[in-house]
C-alpha cells in the first residue's frame, strides 16, 4: 500500500451547564474536526460508543448521528465504513461521500485524551451533585 497524507482529527468534549425547570445538570457531547472543518452536519452529534467501537473493527458504523439516536432523523442511512490498515484507519462517509484517512497512533492518542477528559470532569461534576447528561457515553 502506498504512502498517503493522512487527516488531522481534533475531537474534544463539551461541557455545557443546562437548567430546567429546578434541575441543574450538566450535558455532554462531542465536538470534532478534520483538517480544521466539521464533518457533519448541523443537527447532527457523534456517537462516542460507536466511535470508540470503529476504533478496533472494521465495518459500517454510525459514527455520527441524530442527538435523538436514529442516524435516519438527520438523513443519514449508511454510515461510516471504516477500514483498518496497518497504521492508518480510514473512514468512507457513505452518505456524504467523503474519505479521511487517520494514523492509527494519531486517532488512538486523540481517543485516550477525551476518554481521560471525560472521566476527570465526570468526576467533578459528581462531587457538585450534578447529573451529567449524555446522548454520546
Amino acid at each position: 500500500m502506498k504512502t498517503e497524507k493522512t487527516d488531522r482529527i481534533i475531537i474534544s468534549p463539551l461541557f455545557e451547564l443546562i437548567h430546567e425547570k429546578n434541575d441543574l445538570s450538566v450535558r455532554l457531547s462531542l465536538e470534532m474536526r478534520i483538517n480544521n472543518e466539521s464533518p457533519f452536519a448541523y443537527g447532527d452529534i457523534v456517537d462516542y460508543d460507536v466511535l470508540k467501537e470503529s476504533m478496533w473493527n472494521a465495518g459500517d458504523h454510525f459514527i455520527f448521528t441524530c442527538s435523538c439516536g436514529i442516524a435516519e432523523c438527520t438523513g443519514r442511512t449508511q454510515g461510516v465504513n471504516v477500514m483498518h490498515y496497518a497504521d492508518v484507519i480510514e473512514w468512507n462517509d457513505l452518505d456524504y461521500q467523503k474519505v479521511w484517512r487517520f494514523e492509527k497512533a494519531e486517532l488512538v492518542k486523540e481517543m485516550d485524551k477525551i476518554s481521560e477528559e471525560i472521566k476527570i470532569y465526570s468526576g467533578l461534576i459528581k462531587n457538585k451533585g450534578l447529573e451529567l447528561k449524555t446522548s454520546i457515553i
